[in-house]
């Protein structure tokens, strides 16, 4: 048995074909003795731009989540072999070996004793030819576990898909918003150099140039909360992909959705993985009741067995070794009569599971619904507050590029001009949080109905 299987992901070559070039390997170290996973960075240039396309097949390829959905299907591909098994005759050898020392005893005619080896070999077999369709339903029952673990693997997938494009956008969002907390910092610096000369020119007055001052330090606590909050959107990008987030290509563009809220939900309810999921699930309960039930029913078997047996017997005046060699074959019916009500309590409680897996879906049909309303009405509203915003920002430009004008003349405070810088920050952020947000969703209804794909 091979003790370790090593498999190295890199960034370059993933299952998608892309070629992103050298940037980030992951290695997955499986380990049979501890039955662990090692997953171990290997660091490497993370210079390369890195796609949302590419962030999705390395997160395909790597994430834990994904690989143990993979692996539950597995599992349950082989419980269909297990039950098959039911199918096949059951075969067995018997052999034994011994000796045998007997002193026998008479009344009325002299004593005699045997001793001598002894043996015994045979082999038997049993055929089952009917389970009270047990072995039938146990089988179907299987294969709608199977059917619900792989329909599982692809609602794993989108839900880490998805989490893997909100962690690109926040990570892209973040990182905007740093660099707007940047330039507003380097403006304000300027108009305080520049109100400080204005000072020592008895143009201004203190209050000015302690305003500007404190509009500074405001912003340099700002941009620790950016910087704070853009290290952790790359810690989180980093944890779904095992890809550094230093270099992502901007995603500016929602993708491809249907044409109204009529379509989608019609789709959401067909394809969500789910709700599919949920249904095979229910399957395999009804199967189960079935076979509950069967163990009421009569069981029938083939036997037959061969054996040769040798040991030493008495034969009046003398003793010899007697071998015998016997065969036989025939059917046996055993019809449960009473089994302590527990086939009773069997079927039951199968009964119970049906219900609850058909409680299950029902819920799921209901949250797959209503969350489908819901991330449409916020793809709406987020369309509408990022025009909005657009406004806001040009009009807040407009604003800004007057109020430094004014400000030069002297006839405004630094207040004022502090306050439309501010406002025009605001409105660059506000702006960047509306088009994450509008992609978010897009992605998000595409989750729903299972869309999001990385080929």
């Amino acid at each position: 048995m091979i003790s370790n299987l090593r498999l190295v992901i890199t960034c370059g070559l993933i299952a998608s074909g892309l070629s992103l070039g050298p940037t980030w390997a992951q290695t997955v170290q499986l380990d049979s003795e501890e039955n662990t996973l090692n997953l171990t960075a290997i660091s490497t240039p993370v210079n390369a731009p890195l796609t949302l396309k590419a962030a999705l097949a390395a997160a395909a390829s790597y994430n834990p989540r994904i690989l143990a959905a993979q692996q539950e299907y597995a599992i349950s591909e082989t419980d269909i072999r297990l039950a098959r098994t039911a199918r096949k005759p059951l075969i067995e050898a018997n052999a034994s070996y011994g000796y045998l020392d007997q002193d026998n005893s008479f009344t009325t005619a002299p004593g005699s004793s045997l001793s001598g080896e002894t043996s015994d070999i045979g082999i038997s077999l049993r055929q089952p030819l009917f389970r009270g369709f047990q072995t039938r339903n146990s089988i179907q029952r299987a294969k709608s576990n199977a059917s619900a673990a792989q329909v599982q693997i692809k609602a794993v997938r989108q839900q880490v898909l998805l989490e893997v494009v909100i962690s690109y956008l926040d990570v892209q969002r973040d990182k905007t918003i740093l660099n707007l907390n940047l330039e507003n910092l380097k403006t304000l610096q300027e108009q305080l150099e520049a109100n400080e000369k204005r000072y020592e020119l008895k143009d201004t007055s203190l209050t000015d140039v302690a305003r500007s001052k404190s509009a500074v330090a405001s912003a340099h606590t700002r941009i620790a909360d950016a910087r704070e909050n853009y290290a952790s959107s790359r810690s989180r990008f980093f944890r779904l992909t095992g890809q550094p987030a230093e270099n992502l290509i901007p995603l500016t563009s929602i993708p491809s959705l249907p044409g109204s809220m009529e379509i989608f939900l019609t789709r959401a309810i067909q394809n969500n993985a789910s709700i599919t999921s949920a249904k095979y699930a229910v399957e395999a309960s009804e199967y189960a009741v079935k076979e509950a039930k069967g163990a009421r029913l009569p069981t029938v078997d083939l036997n037959s067995s061969v054996n040769r047996g040798e040991r030493p017997e008495n034969f009046g005046l003398f003793s010899d070794n007697r071998t015998t060699t016997s065969a036989s074959a025939g059917v046996s019916v055993r019809v449960p009569l009473y089994q302590a009500d527990q086939e009773f309590g069997n079927i039951k409680r199968a009964k119970q599971i049906r219900r609850l897996r058909e409680i299950e879906l029902a819920q799921t049909q209901i949250n797959v619904r209503d969350n489908s309303r819901i991330i449409w009405d916020r793809l709406q509203t987020s369309k509408n507050a990022l025009v909005s915003h657009e406004e806001a920002v040009k009009a807040a430009e407009t604003a800004a590029i007057g109020t430094r004008k004014i400000y030069r003349s002297g006839l405004i405070s630094a207040i004022d001009l502090i306050d439309t810088e501010q406002i025009l920050l605001s409105s660059k952020i506000g702006h960047e949080r509306a088009k994450h947000d509008l992609i978010e969703a897009s992605y998000t209804l595409l989750s729903i109905i299972g869309d999001i794909s990385y080929e």
